[in-house]
């Protein structure tokens, strides 16, 4: 199978379309391909998930080319080709275009059981973060406060955000069980995943500014352009030389980190479950998006065109054929 067309919308020219609804404005972006008989179209939002409504396909049968197709119906503008192969992922960590928390589940190799402990971890984070907040209010004046509560917090969350990583390399191949990894070898997951576009906002505290923790990583230095992870660093092994390291701040990027790494694995598709205790306690203080997404990078799904499909142009829901995507090599 190719690789997709994306691009944006900009016109909605479908049968029988109120035309005061304009779909292209609510759902932005625009993903395409041709099967052997028909033009696939899905569209999509962007920020803050990036989200792909297969409830939302239009197809026709073949007639012209693809790009011509696109720029009819939909306006298409800023056309690229996608860097995936339509039906296919890349690795086993979470891409918008997977749609459903059991589509990510079926290609992780994690049991239920970890991914548990994972919650449970970011959670015990969080509410320590609560407690310190009770009493420094995080606003951009007290960002640079520190104190023992605040070390504490910092060194156990950069702790969890090692562990998480060591976890990932495995899960993706890059490293083996028990052997030692560093930032250096961290790194190798950013291009691989989301983390760097993920935006965390605490929005019960209004003046808290937006906290993107692996943004501006760089691989030549791979611990010095993570500020809270090198202050964790130094504070862990001389805290009488580097206790003023240890602020508010760092300790709020670190936790943040924890849940970017969290949701570069599973996707953000835990928050919106409402029966839970995790997106609960997410939901009523943090608020999270994906920022900067190169929307190539999203993963287009294939699906079953019956042999009596409509010729004609026609929108529908087509998320009971979407067909199980393969990993590409």
């Amino acid at each position: 199978m190719a690789k997709p067309l994306v691009y944006r919308n900009t016109a909605t020219n479908l049968p029988n379309w109120d035309p005061s609804n304009k779909l292209h404005e609510t759902c932005a972006r625009g993903y395409a391909y041709e099967s052997d008989t028909h033009f696939v179209h899905f569209y999509g939002y962007g920020p803050p998930y990036w989200t792909i409504t297969c409830g939302l396909t239009v197809t026709e049968i073949i007639n012209g080319s693809l790009i011509d197709w696109c720029q009819r119906i939909f306006g298409a503008e800023d056309i690229e080709v996608g860097s995936y192969e339509v039906g296919t992922i890349s690795n086993k960590l979470w891409r918008p275009g997977l749609l459903t928390d059991h589509e990510v589940s079926s290609f992780i190799s994690d049991s239920d059981y970890n991914r548990r402990l994972s919650e449970q971890a970011i959670l015990s984070l969080m509410q320590r973060l609560d407690d310190i907040c009770f009493y420094v209010e995080p606003t951009a004046h007290n960002m640079n406060a520190y104190g023992h509560k605040i070390r504490d917090l910092l060194i156990l969350s950069c702790t969890e955000v090692e562990n998480i990583c060591s976890s990932l390399l495995r899960l993706c191949g890059l490293s083996k069980a028990g052997s030692r990894t560093t930032t250096r070898e961290y790194f190798l997951l950013k291009d691989l995943s989301t983390m760097s576009n993920w935006q965390i906002k605490l929005h019960r505290h209004q003046d808290a500014p937006l906290f993107s923790p692996f943004h501006g990583w760089q691989g030549s230095k791979p611990t010095q352009s993570l500020p809270w992870y090198e202050a964790y660093n130094k504070v862990k092994h001389d805290r009488t030389g580097n206790f003023h390291l240890a602020t508010l701040k760092c300790a709020i990027e670190s936790v943040c980190a924890c849940l970017v790494l969290y949701m570069s694995q599973y996707g953000p598709h835990k928050l919106w479950d409402t029966g839970s205790q995790f997106s609960a306690t997410i939901n009523d203080s943090y608020s999270v998006r994906l920022e900067g997404l190169d929307p190539k990078t999203v993963y287009v799904p294939e699906i079953n065109i019956p042999p009596n499909q409509r010729p004609d142009l026609v929108c529908y829901n087509s998320v009971a054929n979407i067909k199980p995507r393969a990993i590409s090599t």
